[in-house]
Order: C-alpha cells, then structure tokens, then sequence
C-alpha cells in the first residue's frame, strides 16, 4: 500500500509539473506583450502585441481547462477531441506563444512554414499545441543566450496522407534523452 501511494504521489507530481510547464511559456507571453502594449503609442503596433497576447491568452485558458488530460491518459480515460484546424494559423500560434520567452532570454527563435500547403485538417488542436508548446519552450530554456531555436512545419513529401506533415525542431542547447 505505501508503495502504491508513493507512486501516486509521484505521478501526480509529475502530471502538476508538466502542466505548470505547459502553462509557464503562454502565460510569459501575455505578461511580455501587455508590457510592450503599454509601451507602445501607436496603435498599428499595439494592435499587434494585443492579438499576440489574445492567441496567448486562449492557449492559456485551453491547458487550464483541460488540465485533467495526462490523468485521464493514465486511466485510460482520454478522448481526443478532433476539430477542423487551419495547419499554417496552428504553427503560427504555437511559435507566437514561445517567441517572447525567445526574445526576453536572448535566444534567436526562427520559424519556416513555407513549404506547407495552407489546408484544414481534423486535429485535437490542444494536444498538439502541448506537445509542441513543450518541446519549443523546453528548446528555449535549454539553449544559452545567443543561441538558436528553429521550428520547421512542412508537408511531407512522402506521406502516404494528404494531411501528412513534418516537423521539426532544433537548437544550439544540450539536446534531450532517447527516452
């Protein structure tokens, strides 16, 4: 019984971490674009940094609402919830919501989506976001200042599916486990 307990209490020490994470890089953008906003007198510009701190915003409110989902995945309990998602406003988001973290540590943050085809897929558009959220922003926290953090979305070349895509990210920082 102790043992089943303690590993509980791990696992759900984990599943906080993880979400704190997840909701640490969105959350640094609202913060770091409402400051430039209200640096900002002309209204082109602020226009701009308040539609980054809205896209922000709503990842943020999404991975608060669905902040069960690593538990529901240990009990077996997770349903995927496909949308229609627009591919290029999906990537776009992503790396919008893990720029200012790139920016306000120095690290040079580039994105290159110019090699996929604009289309609507059925997509569990939350999940992805974690998942690439996670990886960009641990790519981030990883890289020294004046490094390099790439984020690449491409349609794949050979996928036997029409909504088959590459991704890709790299950076200068000290990689991660095959784990």
């Amino acid at each position: 019984r102790a043992e089943a307990a303690e590993k509980s209490a791990a696992e759900k020490n984990s599943f906080f971490s993880t979400i704190s994470h997840d909701m640490r890089t969105p959350l640094n953008a609202v913060i770091g674009f409402a400051g430039l906003a209200r640096q900002e007198s002309g209204s082109a510009i602020k226009d701009e940094y308040l539609s980054k701190i809205q896209i922000s915003g709503e990842l943020l409110n999404s991975l608060i609402n669905d902040t069960l989902t690593i538990a529901k995945a240990n009990s077996g309990k997770l349903e995927l919830k496909p949308e229609p998602v627009d591919t290029n406003r999906l990537t776009r988001d992503i790396a919008e919501s893990v720029r200012a973290a790139a920016e306000q540590k120095g690290v040079c943050f580039t994105t290159d989506d110019a090699g996929l085809r604009r289309r609507t897929v059925l997509a569990d558009k939350l999940n992805i976001s974690k998942i690439f959220l996670n990886l960009l922003s641990n790519a981030v926290k990883f890289t020294p200042a004046g490094g390099h953090v790439s984020y690449s979305v491409c349609d794949d070349p050979g996928g036997a599916a029409d909504a088959a895509m590459v991704f890709k990210v790299s950076d200068d920082g000290i990689g991660m486990s095959a784990e």
